[in-house]
């Protein structure tokens, strides 16, 4: 087991479930406040949308890597969905051409796996950035 940050829902923030991007950016939010760094998250979930855990996942800029790191810790969980939120100590967020492919990787690793990609945000100061609410998931 490496050292990176990994919580269990008992330790997080109370949330009605992770049902909706807003959510996943609120908690975003509060992750970006302890840590005004980029860093990338895994919401580790029930198929009901309960939040497991959430783990901070690879660092690198290598999607390969991301995706491998985000459905280790779901299947090591036996979590039947994830949310991955990206975030960013920047006040408008944007999604890059890298962004764009690691959203497919997720969702075709998840499909394939036959674990939900519940969605992709990327979470800034004070945006974020849905590619479920946009459409942009499979």
């Amino acid at each position: 087991m490496d050292d990176r940050k990994r919580e269990p829902a008992a330790d997080m923030p109370p949330l009605d479930g992770v049902n909706a991007p807003g959510n996943i950016a609120r908690l975003g939010r509060q992750l970006l406040a302890e840590h005004p760094e980029q860093l990338n998250y895994a919401l580790l979930l029930t198929a009901t949308r309960q939040l497991i855990a959430i783990a901070e996942v690879a660092r690198e800029d290598d999607p390969a890597a991301i995706v491998c790191d985000v459905f280790r810790l779901a299947l090591l969980d036996e979590a039947e969905a994830v949310a991955f939120c990206s975030l960013r100590p920047i006040a408008r967020v944007a999604p890059r051409a890298d962004d764009y492919a690691l959203a497919q990787a997720l969702s075709h690793a998840g499909r394939t796996l036959g674990i939900e990609l519940f969605d992709h945000v990327i979470t800034g100061v004070t945006e974020y950035y849905s590619f479920r609410e946009l459409g942009m998931l499979c």
